[in-house]
């Protein structure tokens, strides 16, 4: 197997669940993982391994120990202590190692995996600082390049990120203190060929990564990102390729400079979202006094965001935790940055799309995607808002004994005095505007399983933030079974692979397909049960049902059976969305 197809094989694995002593195909643990990957080379010792074992088997003459900075793909990186190695992982280039990580001997489950962000990752060497040595398989298939080719490799391009032509740079520094001007050629080139040359005598001076940033990761030109500012600040200033693949080729030029994943990610949120952006448009040129020559493709700026210091460390944190792809943090900038539409900034109408919360961002982003790849990098930045965000009400003992009977006249009176909370009029009216857009979707489940089209769209709302790429069950992608609680569903799966199809398995195993009595109360006992009775044993009415309501101020299970009397639920409650679409005449026929 050669180098590329092995990286693509084991980048499938990321994101799955790290379960102690797992060795796949559903989950892993560390050693469990690495000999898997191994396998696939004819590397891998026989038996089951620890990251012990597997350090005693390959440091026993078969492989060559080389440093961080030489690492390359295929390595085998080792932690823990001279007494112990305890953890092990996949040199994955550039500082990165690819790893099934995060977890112990007590993740023992797919829930506490979720629970501790325990999972096959992506991550820099550096993160840990009981690395205890890197060794190379003496019988690994292909070359590995250390740092001298100045390329690397990374998840974002799945191969070599290219090299630079005259690194280091040969520049004198200009009187201002801040410019340098370079005396000598110097490229970056991308690994098709393309050439991104920045020619003699150029003045660069970073101006092309937004100042607010030097503070907090120094000036352009002290990092190990200099040479690919270099070229990024040329591009910024000429403007003949366009603005997204400038600051795409920015973000490939830093890993090829050698910086981190994270930091390197996190410049390229800033400077795609917070950077300079143009557009190519038709000019004449007049050749001479009354003539007008061929029209030739001139550069217009557009509109930037001005910087918002709590939005960027806000998302600067999710992708420090989460390490998304790149696809995702592009959008996750076009969720703060750009209009419903996808336009380009204009005025007051984007920044009010910009102060919107941020799930009506990223669900208007995902109604506006224009091919399966973008809706499926929106769809996994909403799984994750969903998961963050999710109400939890798991209080052991209590499903079995709240009956309907029990809690019927409860919700029947809750219900005819419910009144929406004024603060949060316009997100409730968001939440039934989308139930109705989605209301066709919804009703095609409905005609397969007798569940009523709002029942399946609220339940949409509070499980899933409304992600269409992800299954009703708990917000799996779609392109494979869920992983996750239910596990392995839907059993019959690819084909079908749409949203509707998984929505009717979702439904019925929870035994809502083909009920008869869909009243007020009875819908309201399965939405419940759908989450869990745990709040009536803290005395309180369950968010799930109740949040944005008069029936609840404070109170949640930040946890299965973990409670926080203040902590506040941000999830429209389904008593509210049921209310909101009755009072508009959207539901007095549907309750029976």
């Amino acid at each position: 197997m050669n180098r590329d197809t092995w990286r693509a094989l084991c980048e499938q694995e990321v994101g799955k669940p790290y379960i102690w002593g797992a060795d796949g195909p559903d989950a892993y643990d560390c050693s469990g993982f690495a000999q898997w990957a191994l396998h696939h080379l004819a590397l891998d010792p026989p038996g089951d391994q620890t990251a012990a074992g597997l350090y005693r088997h390959f440091s026993s003459g078969r492989s060559t120990e080389v440093s961080a900075a030489e690492s390359g793909l295929g390595d085998l990186v080792f932690f823990g202590s001279d007494e112990a190695v305890t953890h092990v992982a996949l040199a994955w280039g550039g500082g990165q190692m690819l790893e099934a990580g995060g977890g112990g001997r007590k993740t023992t489950t797919v829930a506490i995996a979720r629970e501790r962000r325990a999972e096959v990752r992506i991550r820099p060497i550096a993160q840990r600082k009981d690395l205890v040595a890197i060794l190379r398989p003496e019988a690994i298939a292909w070359t590995v390049s250390g740092p001298a080719t100045r390329a690397v490799m990374t998840e974002a391009a799945g191969g070599n990120l290219g090299h630079f032509v005259g690194a280091p740079p040969v520049a004198a520094w200009l009187g201002d203190g801040r410019s340098m001007q370079l005396k000598q050629p110097f490229a970056y080139v991308e690994p098709n060929g393309r050439e991104w040359p920045v020619p003699v005598e150029t003045v660069v001076n970073g101006a092309s990564i937004p100042q607010i940033f030097w503070a907090l990761i120094g000036g352009p030109f002290e990092g190990l990102y200099r040479d690919a500012s270099i070229v990024h600040d040329h591009y910024c200033d000429v403007r003949s390729r366009t603005w997204e693949d400038t600051h795409r080729v920015f973000y490939n030029a830093m890993l090829c400079s050698g910086v981190g994943g994270v930091r390197a990610k996190t410049m390229y949120y800033a400077v795609y979202r917070f950077g300079p952006r143009w557009t190519q448009g038709p000019a004449p040129v007049v050749e001479s006094f009354g003539t007008t020559g061929r029209g030739r493709s001139v550069p217009t700026a557009l509109p930037v965001e001005a910087f918002d210091a709590a939005s960027f460390e806000a998302d600067a944190e999710l992708i420090r935790v989460e390490n998304p792809g790149v696809d995702e943090i592009e959008a996750l900038a076009q969720a703060r940055s750009l209009g419903q539409g996808g336009d380009a900034l204009a005025g007051e109408s984007a920044a009010a799309f910009s102060r919107q919360p941020l799930l009506q961002r990223l669900v208007a982003l995902q109604d506006a995607a224009t091919d399966a790849a973008a809706s499926e990098a929106v769809g996994r930045l909403i799984a994750r808002h969903a998961d963050a965000k999710r109400v939890i009400a798991r209080a052991a003992g209590l499903e079995a004994a709240l009956s309907f009977d029990q809690l019927k006249a409860g919700y029947e009176a809750l219900y005819a005095s419910c009144v929406i909370r004024p603060q949060h009029a316009g997100e409730v009216a968001w939440h039934r505007k989308k139930l109705v857009q989605y209301r066709p979707r919804y009703e095609a489940v409905s005609t397969r399983t007798g569940v009523p089209w709002w029942f399946i769209g609220i339940v949409h709302a509070l499980e899933v933030s409304f992600n269409f790429n992800g299954h009703l069950h708990n917000g799996d992608p779609l392109g494979a079974r869920t992983v996750r609680v239910p596990q392995g569903r839907p059993a019959q799966w690819k084909p079908p692979t749409d949203w509707e199809s998984s929505a009717v398995d979702a439904l019925t195993i929870k035994n809502f397909v083909a009920q008869d009595d869909w009243s007020v109360a009875r819908a309201l006992h399965r939405f419940e049960g759908y989450n869990g009775f745990g709040y009536h044993g803290q005395g309180i009415e369950s968010p799930y049902l109740w949040s944005f309501s008069n029936h609840y101020t404070r109170g949640k299970f930040v946890a299965d059976h973990l409670f926080d009397p203040n902590a506040v639920s941000r999830q429209c409650g389904a008593a509210v969305m049921m209310r909101a679409l009755q009072e508009a005449g959207l539901l007095e026929a549907e309750l029976t």
